[in-house]
Formats: C-alpha cells, sequence, structure tokens
C-alpha cells in the first residue's frame, strides 16, 4: 500500500508501507497529531467505523491528513467564539420548549446539547494544555474551570435522574452564565496565545 501523509514530517519504512494503518495511526498520534482525514483509493473514509474499514479490504493508494493538536485547537478557538452565542440561543429554545413533544424527543434534543457540550470540553482541555505550556494558571481560570465542572456534574445528575425541571434549571441559571464565561475566557485565550 502507498501511503502518503500531509501535514506533519513522518518516517514510514519504504514506499510501499508494509505497517498496518492503525500502526500508521498510532505513530501520528506519537508525534503529537491527531488523524484530520482519511482517503482510501480516492474516496474519503475518515468517518468510518472499524468494521466499514475492513469491508473496503485491500487499498492500494492511502492518504492522510494530520495535523497538530495545537493548530487544531487554535483553528477551534476562533470557531468556538462564534459558536457559544448561537449555543446559548439554542439552549434558550429549547428551555422555552422542554416541556413539549415527546419524553423521547426531549432527550433526543438534550443529548445533542451533551454532544455539544462534549465538544467544548475537549476544547477546553486542548487549550488549557496550550495555556499551561506558556505560562502558569491564574486563579480566574481555575475558578472558571471549578464551574464548568460543577455545571457539567449537576447537568449530569439531573439526565440521570430525568428530572426535567432540574435540567432546565442548570440550564438556565448555570450553563448559560458559564457558557457567557467560556466565550470570554476563549477570547482572552486566543489573544495571549496569537
Amino acid at each position: 500500500m502507498e501511503v502518503i501523509v500531509h501535514g506533519i514530517d513522518i518516517e514510514l519504512p519504504g514506499e510501499k508501507v508494509s505497517i498496518g494503518v492503525g500502526e500508521i495511526f498510532d505513530k501520528i498520534q506519537a508525534q503529537g497529531s491527531v488523524v484530520y482525514q482519511v482517503i482510501a483509493d480516492g474516496q474519503d473514509i475518515t468517518n468510518y467505523t472499524e468494521e466499514e474499514f475492513e469491508d473496503l479490504g485491500v487499498i492500494e493508494h492511502l492518504e492522510i491528513v494530520a495535523r497538530g493538536v495545537k493548530e487544531l485547537t487554535l483553528e477551534t478557538i476562533k470557531e468556538a467564539e462564534n459558536f457559544v452565542p448561537e449555543f446559548i440561543e439554542r439552549i434558550e429554545k429549547f428551555i422555552v420548549r422542554i416541556n413539549d413533544g415527546t419524553e423521547t424527543a426531549r432527550f433526543i434534543m438534550i443529548e445533542q446539547l451533551l454532544e455539544t457540550l462534549d465538544w467544548l470540553n475537549t476544547l477546553l482541555e486542548n487549550i488549557r494544555s496550550i495555556v499551561d505550556e506558556k505560562e502558569t494558571v491564574d486563579l480566574e481560570q481555575n475558578e472558571f474551570f471549578t464551574k464548568w465542572k460543577g455545571t457539567m456534574v449537576s447537568l449530569s445528575e439531573g439526565i440521570e435522574k430525568k428530572d426535567l425541571v432540574l435540567i432546565s434549571d442548570v440550564l438556565e441559571y448555570e450553563l448559560i452564565p458559564v457558557l457567557e464565561e467560556y466565550q470570554q475566557y476563549v477570547r482572552v485565550t486566543n489573544e495571549k496565545i496569537i
């Protein structure tokens, strides 16, 4: 299989690579990078499951786009600055409609909120690692992280209990204010890093 890796320098054994794709991914991650996109024989397979990947059979030409975690985080910080206000609006609309529709529909919307919060949480972890490289952590930052984690715990408790009143209260009185702080934190951090 011919393998080309874009975005980072990586040593692979020879032009026709005999190691497995998983091993290549491991080498990329060992360099502090992530696999951003994967194209096998001209087909984008980035989001394939392991089963779907195995169903492809023999791959002649594999292209991998890898990016450094720091580079991706810097790009994502800018996206988050623009996204957080839109996310707050979605939460406000959800709070108004929390008692509409079926229980299943409500928890599907909550699941979507959680997926977004998971993305924001991962971004925070990546930002923190970059900031920690550059400077010591200040007390305001620690306070923000404590509030963020506390809000996630409260929200998880409400979801676990399937308590829509608690979920609604956490969203309105804890999550929205902490998201506003999140946006400010991201903005200030972006200025510090750049």
